[in-house]
């Protein structure tokens, strides 16, 4: 422990009597490592959340290759007195057509291009719907309106059964990588501005690439529009506490190396920038700020009230920081490592880019603002720091310390309890406010469809040009009837359904033949006579294998979760099991599951992964196993009120929430370091350990109470941002936070009063 000591103060002292040389040291590091920043690239699409091995991003590649993208743009139309007057519907068809023209997209799907299938006399006609040569007259669009609105092929597919609302598909080509989605949107949103004044219609946007474009969007906003808000709140609170300009560059220019400098290491490092990683900056933040804090904090009081000089006071603050900020950038850094033991691909990268930053933050604590500590000025005023705030809470748990023993553990086991009941959501959609164009669209298609989630599931024959075999294709109609049975599922569209129309019309439209074809020739007619009729760019080869041995199908559901939607998929898979036909979940969905899946799995890994490590460091350090194994207190005690917390807020367990705990750990395990390395030095100078506790309770408690009092704030205000995991990400940052404080001031030290004296005095002198 003396060597330790002895390096500090040279390490201090070197840094004090070296200013330039430091500063020279911190610039070349930044120049070097930022010149990474240009080579980052973004990837909000759902092939970014996995590892490139997992089996279910190969599986999507290969869907892609058989079916094409899933990837779409949507414009969804809606006119509240109907769609079918003639302005509507020439908007609807001129919408279609200039969609076509937007580089990237292959495909377009309408109302007006719909491939209509009608007999008259002995002739079938398979024509687009409502194409330029369809009259738009009052009497032709009315009787355009019943079909419509009576059409299987249509209703709640492209058109709602109330002719308000129709679908304007757009299909994208399929990518090796990242697809360029802000592009089609911005070209989109280029193309809609001519017809947003089209007469009582709104418009709204949808599909996948709607939706990751607005992830990203969201992520951007938040980091454009709160963080310069939380900036200025924690200026302000550092204003008013330091009274000092430099009290206030000094941290924040700190945190802005750390942050630039490790975006620029993920640039180095190939890592994709995601939503996820968008929560960088907000860690670096706390990280950084705690451990400036408390060195500033540190040197004002040498300084004011124990009349150092500043030369001196710099030297004895780094000095005295030191072990402590070492120790709690191990202890985080490792937090954050924990958990690249996950495969949900943001998260891991999150890990490694934060464990990277928090040891560049301790960095710059000591290389940069060490070194400009001497330029800190203090005003010598009045010198009596005493906060009869923190005589209060240390009596409070010295009177307490029983009934504080007794009834921590117990609220510790019962929001453990509850914790693990909480719900697990990985739904995408719900990561968007009420407010924002995203949910409102799902919204609107929710209330006109009575469903606004989507599956794809893959009919596999086993054999080729099996699907026109009659057996098979009864087999999946047994299927879909089924899945209709459920009220929760809205549509299962397939060709199932124009194989069926198809044999309807070549039957004088006799409703009874709406059915399967009982011959394999009878099948393979009509699919090649539907073909026939269908233009370029709208044939079959989204919805059939090449070689006739598979079909796509796509379910339409109410179900707005990830966990019932497992749930449902893995009843729908069952059914099919006891059918004897072969179906398999495809397209992104499975992925979203994954993701679902592994929720979980990544917050008790790393949280298995994290503590005792923690709790190791601690004892290896201070060589004390009780003071080691209560220091655990104040770590547990915070994330476990936290998810009790959750389950009766009726909040959900997601991405960002997992995100919540590993970063507020490594927080939490900080403070706890601090507070048990000021008393540990306190008894070593030959106080008691009551004495101690109450001594650190000023000292250290004052430092403690600030940070978490600008965290706490810090993170609230990411409740005003757009992106649900940024808002649920700043809340419950800002809860564990508060109670990681209360679990510093008053469950520690009524736990360290329920030690004797003699015992904890003893072991420490030991050290």
């Amino acid at each position: 422990m003396k060597r330790v000591h002895s390096l500090a103060e040279r390490v201090a002292k070197y840094i004090v009597d070296h200013t330039k040389t430091c500063l020279l040291i911190s610039f070349i590091f930044f120049i070097a490592i930022s010149s990474g920043l240009p080579k980052i690239h973004a990837n909000y699409s759902v092939k970014g959340w996995l590892m490139d091995h997992d089996q279910r991003l190969l599986d999507l590649k290969e869907h892609e290759g058989i079916f094409g993208s899933s990837d779409t743009i949507d414009i969804m139309v809606y006119k509240e007195d109907g769609l079918f007057d003639e302005n509507t519907i020439k908007t609807i068809q001129d919408i279609t057509q200039d969609l076509w023209q937007i580089k990237h997209i292959v495909r377009v799907e309408s109302l007006t291009n719909h491939n209509s299938i009608e007999s008259e006399d002995d002739d079938i006609f398979i024509t687009p719907f409502l194409d330029e040569e369809v009259e738009l007259t009052p009497e032709n669009l009315k009787f355009k309106k019943e079909h419509a609105t009576n059409d299987r092929m249509l209703v709640n597919s492209i058109i709602s059964k109330s002719g308000r609302f129709t679908y304007i598909r757009a299909f994208l080509d399929t990518f090796e990588g990242t697809p360029p989605y802000d592009q089609v949107v911005v070209d989109t949103e280029a193309l809609l501005e001519k017809y947003n004044k089209t007469e009582g219609v709104k418009f709204y946007l949808g599909g996948i690439s709607f939706i990751n474009e607005s992830l990203q969007r969201a992520s951007d906003r938040d980091m454009m529009v709160v963080f310069p808000i939380v900036v200025g709140v924690l200026s302000l609170i550092l204003f008013l506490f330091f009274r000092n300009i430099l009290g206030i560059v000094l941290p924040f220019s700190l945190v802005g190396l750390a942050i630039i400098t490790t975006f620029g290491i993920e640039g180095h490092l190939g890592i994709e920038l995601s939503s996820i990683i968008a929560a960088l900056p907000a860690i670096l933040i706390a990280i950084g700020l705690a451990d400036s804090i408390h060195i500033l904090i540190t040197y004002r009081h040498f300084y004011i009230f124990d009349r150092m000089n500043e030369h001196d006071a710099a030297i004895a603050a780094l000095k005295k920081n030191f072990i402590p900020t070492l120790l709690t950038t191990l202890t985080t850094a490792i937090g954050f490592f924990s958990l690249t033991s996950t495969d949900i691909k943001p998260i891991y990268n999150l890990g490694i880019l934060s464990g990277i930053g928090t040891c560049i933050a301790w960095f710059y604590t000591y290389f940069f603002l060490g070194a400009l500590l001497t330029k800190v000025h203090f005003k010598v005023g009045d010198r009596d720091d005493k906060f009869h705030a923190f005589d209060g809470i240390f009596m409070f748990a010295e009177k307490y310390k029983v009934i504080i023993n007794i009834i921590t553990p117990i609220i510790t086991i019962a929001s453990i309890y509850f914790g693990m009941q909480n719900y697990i959501n990985a739904d995408p959609i719900e990561y968007f406010d009420e407010g924002t164009p995203v949910k409102k669209a799902f919204n609107m298609v929710r209330k006109e469809f009575g469903g606004s989630r989507m599956i794809e599931l893959v009919f596999d024959s086993e054999k080729p040009e099996g699907v026109k075999d009659p057996a098979f294709l009864k087999k999946s109609e047994e299927l879909v009837q089924w899945m209709l049975k459920d009220e929760k599922i809205i549509r299962v569209s397939s060709i199932l359904d124009i194989v069926k129309q198809m044999n309807k019309t070549l039957h004088s439209d006799n409703e009874e033949f709406y059915a399967i074809p009982e011959t394999r020739r009878a099948v393979a007619d009509q699919l090649f006579l539907y073909t026939l009729g269908l233009p370029q760019g709208l044939d079959l080869k989204n919805q059939l294998s090449l070689d006739n041995r598979r079909f796509r199908v796509l379910v339409m559901w109410d179900v707005n979760d990830s966990t019932a939607a497992i749930a449902k998929t893995d009843k729908i898979l069952k059914k099919a099991d006891e059918i004897g036909i072969k179906i398999y979940e495809a397209g992104q969905s499975p992925i979203y599951n994954r993701v679902n899946d592994l929720v979980v799995n990544t917050l008790l890994t790393s949280m298995s992964i994290s503590l005792p490590i923690i709790f190791l460091i601690i004892l290896f350090v201070f060589k004390d196993l009780k003071l080691a194994m209560l220091s655990l207190i104040p770590n547990v005690f915070p994330l476990s009120v936290a998810a009790g917390i959750m389950y009766f807020a009726g909040d959900e367990l997601n991405i960002g929430n997992v995100i919540v705990f590993a970063v507020c750990l490594g927080i939490a395990v900080d403070d706890t370091i601090h507070f048990i390395s000021n008393y540990k030095l306190k008894v070593l100078q030959g106080m008691s350990g009551h004495d101690a506790l109450a001594s650190t309770m000023h000292q250290t408690g004052k430092a403690l109470a600030l940070t978490t009092t600008m965290l706490t704030i810090a993170f609230g205000l990411f409740y005003l941002g757009d992106f649900v995991p940024n808002q649920k990400f700043g809340v419950y940052c800002s809860v564990i936070l508060t109670l990681a404080l209360v679990a510093d001031l008053v469950i520690l030290p009524a736990a360290l009063l329920s030690l004797k004296s003699s015992k904890v005095e003893t072991d420490t002198a030991k050290v």
